[in-house]
């Protein structure tokens, strides 16, 4: 796998995307065409006969209706009632599907108020006229904040003190005022007996109220979560309570629409996030003050709460909310995941942490082995060589380094093949005289290396070397004392 991640970019970079060079495609296209040979005596007339059927199949059911099953329009896993009229309204618009039974119950008219003053206020065919009701019951000199807007919708101002609800009710019972005939139908309300379900399909989700998911027996998982996106631009999270399927009806038309009760969690003081790792947490304990507790099915997406195994002092309590994708479709994709990318040149970074976690740095010593590998030329293999050269640089820490002076009229290097003084000319000091062995100029009273204690290093009126010969001989006397055979010439001269 090592050697596979190592070539897998210089193959996308060589070869391009894989699906246009894979065969995996075509091997299994092969395994599908031949089940089609009824004949094995003419196979290539089975298989073509076979191919053109298929392909004039498929583009054909491609015309049929929607709601024949066909493989361009498989049946939906999920339920979706389609309405027995067009509706024109957009919040009617969305499908969905009843999921079991359902059950008949009374509303309060304080609830059925409030339910309607949601559905209204999400209505985009009612914006003219709450700026209307505005003009109307505002007299402050300022516009009102969104929670004295929401106040005055709710309650009206004095001295009427009449709701939204009431005075678009109204307004739509006026034959005057200017309305369609859906819109009318909407502006009488709803029916204030209602049918309850306990599960609900819709964007790909299937719902359960808290009741039906308590009562499930080994239920595998939970379908209760709930979030929305708010008005105020804050993320609301809870659970389902009930669906109610509203009912408004007004001379021939008939209209539906299914709206989610549910508990909702305090979205200041319980929930925090961490956008920059995605993390959102809720406390489950607490409750949103509101009376808005309504939602239009198809505005909520699916979630689900998972605690923390770890109940330490922070993070009791809280849970962590995961997104669910809806069944068949894959998430929607967010500008924002590429603000980070150049659409110009693709260059950016999709997703980074923000945090600075330091540099890390590991010293393994490879420079050192690389400057030892180029100061000592050959390997040497050779155990005795290696003892020789070991009692040789025994004492190394007493040499001092230097350097040649930069405006020095020669270079030098060392050379493992060739002692040629003309290749390699040895530094000399002030004096003019030759420095030591390899050009180390030695302390006084420092001992060369190259020859062991105990050995002087004098030179001859000649100009030789006197104590060489001696300090090798001692050394071939040493490794012959300890069983070893005597070094050879060639060894001893490319160690050097």
């Amino acid at each position: 796998m090592l050697h596979l991640i190592v070539h897998l970019a210089n193959e996308a970079l060589l070869g391009g995307p894989v699906q246009y060079r894979w065969q995996f495609c075509i091997e299994r296209e092969f395994k599908y065409i031949r089940y089609k040979c009824g004949n094995k005596n003419k196979i290539e007339a089975c298989i073509a006969e076979a191919t053109l059927l298929h392909e004039m199949a498929d583009a054909t059911i491609m015309y049929y209706a929607n709601d024949v099953p066909t493989k361009h329009n498989p049946v939906a896993r999920y339920n979706s009632d389609e309405p027995k009229r067009d509706p024109k309204l957009l919040l009617f618009q969305y499908p969905g599907g009843k999921a079991g039974a359902s059950k008949v119950e009374n509303i309060s008219p304080e609830e059925k108020d409030c339910i309607m003053l949601y559905v209204l206020m999400n209505m985009d065919e009612v914006v003219d006229f709450m700026s209307q009701f505005h003009d109307e019951m505002w007299s402050g000199r300022n516009g009102p904040t969104p929670t004295q807007w929401y106040t005055l919708l709710k309650e009206g101002a004095p001295p009427l003190n009449k709701s939204f609800v009431n005075w678009f009710y109204e307004k739509g019972a006026d034959p005057n005022v200017e309305m369609t005939d859906e819109l009318r139908c909407v502006s009488q309300g709803f029916n204030r007996r209602v049918h309850t379900h306990e599960k609900y399909d819709v964007n790909g989700y299937r719902f359960h109220t808290e009741f039906h998911q308590k009562n499930r027996p080994n239920a595998k998982t939970i379908n209760t979560g709930v979030y929305t996106r708010g008005a105020d631009d804050l993320d609301y999270y809870g659970r389902l309570q009930k669906v109610y399927e509203l009912t408004f009806n007004n001379a021939n038309i008939e209209l539906k629409l299914f709206v989610f009760k549910c508990h909702w969690f305090d979205p200041h003081g319980g929930m925090r996030s961490t956008p920059s790792i995605g993390l959102v947490e809720v406390r489950p304990t607490t409750t949103y003050s509101g009376s808005d507790v309504y939602v239009v099915a198809h505005q909520t997406k699916q979630v689900y709460y998972l605690s923390y195994p770890c109940q330490n002092e922070e993070l009791m309590g809280w849970e962590v909310v995961f997104q669910v994708s809806p069944h068949g479709k894959l998430p929607i994709p967010s500008e924002d995941d590429y603000n980070n990318i150049d659409p110009v040149t693709y260059e950016g970074i999709f997703y980074q942490e923000e945090e600075q976690f330091g540099d890390l740095q590991i010293d393994i010593g490879l420079q050192e082995l690389h400057n030892d590998v180029q100061m000592r030329g050959e390997t040497v293999v050779d155990l005795k060589d290696i003892a020789m050269l070991t009692k040789r640089n025994a004492n190394k820490d007493n040499i001092v380094e230097t350097q040649p002076e930069p405006n020095a009229d020669h270079e030098y290097s060392y050379d493992t093949d060739f002692d040629s003084e003309a290749e390699n000319p040895m530094p000399r000091d002030e004096s003019g005289d030759e420095c030591g062995s390899q050009g180390r100029v030695l302390l006084d009273g420092v001992e060369d290396p190259l020859f062991p204690p105990g050995v002087t290093k004098t030179q001859t009126e000649d100009g030789e070397d006197e104590g060489v010969d001696e300090g090798v001989d001692e050394l071939e006397d040493e490794l012959e004392d300890e069983g070893e055979d005597e070094p050879e010439d060639e060894g001893m001269h490319s160690s050097f």
